[in-house]
């Protein structure tokens, strides 16, 4: 997605530069407590704006959040940012988008995010506001890119304009941590011990959480999973499919945790794709845990460009872990040059 940061340039700057004068001066909200009652949490990113926060859980301030309906996909609410204010998802505030649909839906069959949200504090002069949650970037990028949902966690890029840029719903900050924006966050991980997801968003996932000592299922054996790398997927021309990047999966057991384990894809996929493991089948005996299951994704060249959040599932004896792997497709045509 790197390709994505490239377009904001001197003209973004200049807007940056006479926006700062007039609008970036808000105050975090004067009253403290949380929004419960919206189930997105966690932050966003642009190198524009900084943070933007989707729960007053983390943001602090009034009472404010952003929910996803997951009967009819629609969402509502408000986000916050320190540096350009609220960020609106209400349907009563999209109208006039600058292309339908306006409001913000998730496609809970594969994962997209589409619509629009608006930073209220847009005036008009030199920037409308709007956040764009999928799309084709401007020439002479031309790439599709968009936000996703699979499970409990948000990945991709929206486009604010030049005033806001990108904006990454998961990465890593530049300490090293990582952040993103999550759905339905709880405040512990008790309960959630197996399901191989950080639900509470504190860093460690399932037995490796303080909150799960004394679960019974980490009293067991059990594993953990990880990967090397998200990967990515280049369709030139006339081909008819591609096979992306690779990324190694691995194991870590515990508590004696010796058995085969079995990989399987939970979704996330683009239309027609192909998931491949090696080896195949795709199972790890005990001596293959460390060099792990390698993956990678044949797409076709009928998918839509962007970024995709593929949900991988480890199984062995009772126990489960889950992974997303993000994959980012970008469909190419070659540009013939005469010489």
């Amino acid at each position: 997605m790197n390709q994505f940061k490239n377009i904001p340039d001197l003209l973004a700057l200049s807007i940056i530069g006479v926006f700062a004068l007039t609008v970036m001066h808000f105050s975090e909200p004067d009253i403290s407590y949380a929004g419960t009652g919206e189930n997105v949490r966690g932050y966003a990113w642009s190198d524009n704006i900084g943070w933007i926060s989707f729960n007053s859980i983390e943001g602090g301030g009034s009472n404010y959040g952003v929910n996803v309906d997951l009967d009819t996909g629609l969402f509502s609410g408000y986000a916050w940012s320190s540096n350009v204010g609220w960020l609106s998802f209400n349907q009563t505030d999209l109208s006039g988008c600058p292309k339908s649909p306006c409001t913000t839906n998730y496609n809970q069959g594969n994962g997209k995010i589409t619509g629009w949200a608006r930073f209220l504090s847009a005036n008009g002069s030199g920037w409308d506001g709007w956040l764009s949650l999928s799309g084709k970037a401007d020439p002479p990028d031309n790439s599709q890119y968009g936000v996703s949902l699979l499970g409990n966690s948000f990945s991709g890029y929206a486009w604010g304009g030049e005033v806001v840029g990108w904006v990454s719903f998961n990465g890593v900050a530049g300490d090293g941590s990582g952040y993103g924006v999550t759905l339905g966050i709880p405040s512990t991980e008790v309960g959630l011990c197996s399901d191989g997801v950080d639900n509470d968003n504190d860093g460690p996932s399932d037995c490796g959480d303080s909150d799960c000592q004394g679960d019974p299922v980490c009293n067991s054996p059990y594993f953990s999973m990880s990967k090397t790398n998200d990967v990515f997927v280049n369709i030139v021309g006339a081909k008819t499919s591609a096979v992306s990047s690779e990324t190694t999966l691995t194991v870590s057991p515990s508590n004696g945790f010796s058995g085969p384990i079995t990989f399987s894809v939970e979704g996330g996929l683009p239309a027609g794709a192909v998931a491949n493991f090696n080896p195949n089948p795709p199972v790890l005996s005990q001596g293959q845990y460390s060099s792990g299951m390698v993956f990678s994704v044949t797409v076709p060249n009928t998918a839509e460009s962007g970024a995709y959040s593929i949900l991988v599932r480890a199984s062995g004896g009772n126990f489960v872990s889950q992974i997303n792997v993000g994959l980012n497709v970008n469909l190419v045509n070659p540009i013939f040059e005469e010489i």
